[in-house]
């Protein structure tokens, strides 16, 4: 027998984070045990993830891995591009058909590939090759003109005036000649030969011509700044009249204190941007360029050694990455950090970086590229991966953050973690971080966004195969394992049903097309009406038109026919097409959202559950909802009673919506919403639970 007590009310006003949060205690309004594909938005609401679309007017096929990918604006232009197979592409827009530049060598496909922008121009290295930009037109190796080894000549007479001289090919002034002209008269005609030893001249390079006075350790002041021409390559020298010395003339740069300018080291494995300088890095060793000039970098004569440093040398570790955070350079080995303070040396090697070593307890970074500043400048974090999980730092010991992800992300191999990539989505205040092997790719997106004082937590973003990432400024870019581009749907703003669906990419031979029954054979499986976009290494199948949609005829689960409208007939297939075919259709994101539990108290007290009120906050534009509630008893993970939310019309705000449910009795509740309708959001924001309180005596079923 059993005697009412009377009524309890538990809700959950707004969702938070997941079990897998950083910290040790909850938040105080309750927090999910799983999610995916989910997160709670700026609204508080539990909101898909955005999808993702194509990216330039073609792919390429699916044995070729997208290596790296990004944006950037050179002068006045942007420019999306990709790296794949040993050559660089480009367009001005995320849909325009790529420029494809084949660079000599190769760039690699091995190693990872960092770029960074500076001077308006994307410069790159690639673990094996030289450091080499690409201008807006052509890939360029970013060398300086090594010092010549040619002396000067003149028959201008004797004199009390000596000579030297520079070369320069636009990237920089290299080292004086080291064998004078001594004894010549003032304003000399001096001959140039266009062999200077290392180099050979062409039309456009520069020299420059400096004098002294042969008595005294006077100044090498400019006499004579002059141009190659086409005339002097066919000639192989030229005689270049120079002018007298005055104080007012440009002094040679090397005996202003500055450092000599000298071409880059062969195959750095990592580059980045460091407060207007280049920095790069190989074996122990960072290096860094001048800060006036990206393409002069340290050599045996770089003053005090400023530009190029040695971390842990010989301890068997290389440094696997270089962060610029806080007017510093966070230096990461796969088990140690240090910091080198400020931006770094000037070009006369003064003002050289303050080192500190950082305490890591042996948790370094393992995955060069999940390296991250996150944040704003309010608060902000360095956020990596290390073998034994995430880790947080800002300067000092780092911070553990993963703990409760740890048991998933730590059991990949080695290799397998240096794929890790990441970004940070600004519009979100999210850490996105793409682990495990081709074919399962599944992002950890940490929200580090606090609420209350605690950060919301993790989640897990899946049916991405993204091998790369870059932040574009509203939205990231990914490239695929398998051939394709593809970025963010941003266009019309999150929270809008037109983001909540992913690409999918199918290739197929032109033999796959039949031309006289205009079937083609596919792999995927599409449902009448489906939504088709087809393109092409070479050319579409006569009839079709590329990047325009088509609707799919569905003949059986292997093949189709496509129409130009929706019921409509199918289109006529005169040729089979060129090249490698690719079909872009779009799928819905499967998302679900877990609550934790509800629990309500002491065994000896049982509930009755009442309809849970469940408020929604749809998007003015996502129209229909329909997100499916099931249920799990007794702290058993095991969800069933399914339960249709539905909103059958377009609305907008925060709609209530009261389900139904069995009026059994347990001691605690979980529920678990998921939606996996295309073009449709999770929108859940908040619920209250009523129960009747019983007391049990003995008899709790």
């Amino acid at each position: 027998m059993t005697a009412m007590a009377g009524n309890s009310r538990l809700r959950i006003p707004r969702f938070f984070g997941l079990d897998l949060k950083t910290n040790l205690s909850d938040v105080r309004d309750g927090v999910s045990i799983g999610a995916e594909n989910c997160f709670q938005n700026g609204n508080g609401t539990i909101s898909k993830f955005a999808g993702s679309e194509s990216m330039f007017s073609a792919d390429e096929t699916a044995s070729i891995t997208i290596d790296e990918i990004g944006s950037a604006t050179l002068g006045s232009t942007k420019y999306y591009f990709k790296f794949s197979n040993g050559v660089f592409s480009y367009a001005t827009s995320l849909v325009d058909v790529v420029t494809v530049i084949t660079p000599s060598p190769a760039i690699s496909t091995i190693n990872l590939i960092w770029f960074a922008v500076l001077d308006s121009k994307l410069f790159f290295v690639d673990g094996t090759n030289v450091l080499r930009y690409f201008d807006g037109t052509n890939i360029v190796a970013s060398a300086i003109y090594a010092r010549p080894t040619v002396a000067l000549t003149s028959a201008s007479g004797a004199g009390a005036f000596t000579y030297i001289y520079t070369v320069d090919n636009g990237r920089g002034e290299s080292p004086a000649v080291a064998t004078l002209l001594p004894s010549i008269v003032s304003a000399a005609t001096i001959r140039v030969t266009g062999n200077t030893g290392p180099q050979t001249l062409i039309a456009g390079d520069v020299v420059r011509i400096y004098s002294r006075a042969d008595t005294i350790a006077a100044a090498s002041k400019l006499v004579k700044t002059y141009t190659w021409l086409a005339a002097d390559v066919t000639a192989g020298f030229s005689d270049v009249v120079t002018v007298a010395i005055s104080d007012t003339q440009s002094q040679l740069y090397s005996e202003l204190g500055l450092a000599l300018n000298v071409t880059a080291p062969t195959a750095f494995v990592g580059l980045i941007e460091h407060y207007g300088r280049l920095v790069a890095w190989k074996g122990d060793r960072v290096y860094n360029s001048k800060s006036t000039n990206p393409h002069s970098w340290p050599s045996d004569q770089a003053q005090k050694e400023a530009f190029v440093y040695g971390f842990g040398v010989g301890d068997g570790e290389g440094v696997q990455v270089c962060a610029s955070y806080l007017e510093s350079l966070f230096v990461f080995k796969k088990t140690k950090l240090a910091v080198f303070g400020g931006i770094g040396p000037d070009d006369t090697g003064n003002n050289a970086y303050s080192f500190r070593r950082v305490e890591t307890n042996g948790n370094g970074c393992s995955a060069p590229k999940s390296a991250i500043v996150v944040g704003d400048e309010t608060k902000n974090y360095l956020v990596y991966r290390s073998q034994s999980g995430f880790y947080a730092t800002n300067g000092d010991k780092p911070v553990r953050i993963g703990e409760k992800i740890e048991s998933a992300v730590n059991s990949e191999s080695v290799a397998l973690q240096l794929t890790s990539v990441a970004f940070h989505h600004k519009k979100l205040g999210l850490y996105y971080c793409f682990t495990g092997g081709p074919t399962a790719r599944i992002a950890w997106v940490l929200d580090i966004r606090e609420d209350q004082g605690t950060l919301v937590g993790w989640f897990q973003r899946k049916a991405l195969n993204a091998k790369c990432v870059a932040w574009d400024g509203d939205r990231f870019l990914w490239g695929s394992y398998t051939g394709f581009c593809a970025s963010e749907r941003a266009a019309t703003g999150l929270g809008t049903n037109v983001n909540f669906q992913d690409i999918q990419v199918e290739y197929v031979a032109p033999a796959s097309v039949t031309t006289g029954t205009d079937i083609i054979t596919v792999v995927n499986s599409y449902q009448t009406n489906d939504i088709i976009t087809f393109r092409s290494t070479g050319a579409v199948p006569t009839g079709l038109i590329d990047n325009i949609p088509y609707f799919a005829i569905r003949i059986s689960a292997t093949s189709i026919k496509v129409a130009a409208t929706a019921g409509g007939a199918a289109i006529d297939l005169t040729t089979q097409g060129t090249g490698t075919i690719s079909l872009l259709t779009y799928v819905p994101i499967n998302a679900f959202y877990i609550t934790n539990w509800f629990n309500f108290g002491s065994p000896a007290r049982v509930k009755k559950l009442m309809k849970p009120s469940i408020l929604l906050n749809v998007d003015a534009s996502s129209g229909a909802v329909s997100t499916t509630m099931t249920s799990a008893y007794d702290w058993v993970n095991s969800y069933s009673d399914s339960k249709s939310i539905s909103i059958t019309t377009a609305a907008a705000g925060v709609t209530a919506r009261n389900v139904s449910i069995s009026r059994r009795k347990c001691r605690s509740v979980s529920y678990k919403f998921a939606n996996a309708v295309l073009q449709q959001d999770v929108s859940i924001q908040g619920l209250e639970q009523d129960a009747v309180i019983l007391r049990n005596r003995g008899n709790y079923a």
